[in-house]
């Protein structure tokens, strides 16, 4: 629970973003699986991090 362990409160703005978040990476994890995995999973790994909206990470990061 982020609110527990973190002290967050998510906005609106947030649960939109993490919304699509979670639907765009879930996209992007099928196709990476569905083309034989053959991008490099350093590169798979970028393209993902690259779709997280920076607020996520700071969760995650601390």
């Amino acid at each position: 629970n982020v609110k527990t362990c973190k002290g967050h409160e998510w906005t609106e703005e947030e649960l939109v973003d993490l919304d699509y978040t979670i639907k765009a990476l879930a996209s992007l994890t099928t196709k990476w699986g569905r083309d034989g995995m053959v991008v490099p999973v350093e590169k798979a790994v970028q393209i993902f991090s690259d779709h997280i909206p920076p607020f996520l990470k700071a969760l995650c990061d601390t």
